[in-house]
């Protein structure tokens, strides 16, 4: 097959040349080209200005984006073939609030290139860590009873049964009881038998998330660190994926991919889970959201959103940027230390009586799905190509495109 031709040209500016990378792959632009062309579209930041400017000037780029925090007055200014958007491209990148950075830099290069942007499925991947719990949590004290954990998670998959998503959950393997490393199932049964239940259903999807949650040689010295994953060698990270997966297929469902406690890998944790076949999860950062074996998670949390509209979320998943969000423990993370109080009182109060998992499911404009499926609709979007113009599907893939016409789905 062919390699995508490229699109897009980055100046010096370092954060604006990964936001044009990240999208060069996001939208099927091809690699980033290493001079200008008259055809390609230019991204640089402030300092660039000026020479981006010559360049659309001068006929030897088709239009340029300007990206920092002082770019434009507006948020987006758009004259003389640049796009000037008021943003800082490495903290807007995982935000909610980034489709609004995402739309008109879109709506500019539909304009400015003869050629279509691809975007992926109106996907998402919705997933929660550590519940019911995990040996940290016991060492730290905040380790919470099976008969509270089972009843929230009943109320989570009951949520996502009623909307037809997926609920994605990360478990390790093992905990305490009295002292002794026992089966997490041993610890919480009732909410191990609510997963499995679910995975039965169709509705929870599991996660390898590591054996213990903990660096057990820290441990030997009295210290809780539950970066499991981030000092071991390959065969040891080997061992320990193997049995947590041997777990989980037997207490509640197979678990095609892995994330280790706090995206913390070394590369022998790496190597094992590769040798295996195992996609991994990686913490949110601005680049490629795919590489074979690797997946970088879109989100950084609920920073960024505004009281309960969710729908930031399906306006991300409409521009092509799947949202794949994270919880921990019950809500997103920093959800409530964004409230601005008392303002935000109300907002607090519903999120107590009705928490973001059992609110988020039903949101429309989007398919909440596995993390197995997630990663498979990402790998063939890293495979479709763009050759003068011409959309490029593998045999039975599907997607979605945009250009001059409007938006419309193909398909091989």
């Amino acid at each position: 097959m062919s390699e995508t031709a490229g699109a897009l040209f980055a100046a010096a500016d370092p954060g604006a040349a990964r936001l044009a990378r990240a999208l060069a792959w996001l939208w099927r632009l091809g690699p980033l080209l290493p001079s200008p062309q008259s055809e390609a579209v230019g991204f640089g930041g402030e300092g660039d200005e000026a020479e981006l400017r010559r360049l659309v000037a001068g006929g030897k780029l088709g239009g340029a984006v300007v990206i920092g925090e002082a770019a434009a007055k507006s948020p987006t200014d758009a004259r003389d073939g640049l796009l000037r958007v008021r943003a800082d491209p490495d903290l807007a990148w995982g935000m909610l609030g980034f489709e609004a950075v995402l739309e008109p830099i879109s709506a500019f290069l539909v304009e400015r290139l003869n050629r279509p942007l691809v975007l992926l499925p109106r996907i998402g991947m919705l997933r929660i860590d550590d519940l019911p719990g995990t040996a940290q949590h016991q060492l730290e004290g905040r380790a919470k009873g099976d008969p509270r954990q089972s009843r929230r998670l009943r109320r989570y998959v009951r949520a996502c049964r009623r909307a037809g998503a997926i609920l994605n959950v990360a478990v390790p393997a093992q905990a305490f009881e009295a002292e002794r490393r026992v089966p997490l199932d041993s610890v919480w049964p009732d909410s191990i038998a609510v997963l499995r239940h679910g995975v039965a259903e169709g509705t929870v999807e599991a996660v390898c998330h590591g054996l213990l949650h903990l660096d057990t040689e820290r441990l030997e010295h009295g210290a809780v660190e539950f970066r499991e994953f981030a000092h071991l060698d390959e065969d040891e990270a080997g061992r320990r994926i193997d049995a947590a997966r041997a777990w989980q297929e037997k207490a509640i469902g197979a678990s095609e991919t892995f994330v280790a406690p706090a995206w913390a890998y070394s590369e022998g944790s790496l190597a094992a889970a590769e040798s295996r076949g195992l996609p991994c999860f990686v913490r949110c950062e601005p680049g490629r959201v795919y590489s074979p074996g690797l997946v970088s998670e879109t989100l950084k949390g609920g920073l960024g959103i505004s009281g309960l509209d969710y729908r930031p979320l399906a306006r991300l998943a409409g521009l092509g940027l799947p949202p794949a969000l994270v919880l921990h423990g019950t809500m997103m993370d920093a959800r409530t230390g964004g409230l601005d109080l008392p303002r935000g009182l109300p907002t607090a109060v519903r999120l107590f009586l009705r928490r973001d998992l059992s609110r988020l499911p039903g949101l429309k404009g989007l398919r909440w799905v596995g993390a197995s499926d997630f990663v498979q609709a990402l790998a063939l979007h890293d495979e479709v190509v763009v050759e003068e113009g011409e959309v490029r599907v593998p045999s039975g893939g599907r997607v979605r495109i945009r250009d001059s016409l409007g938006e419309r789905t193909i398909e091989s």
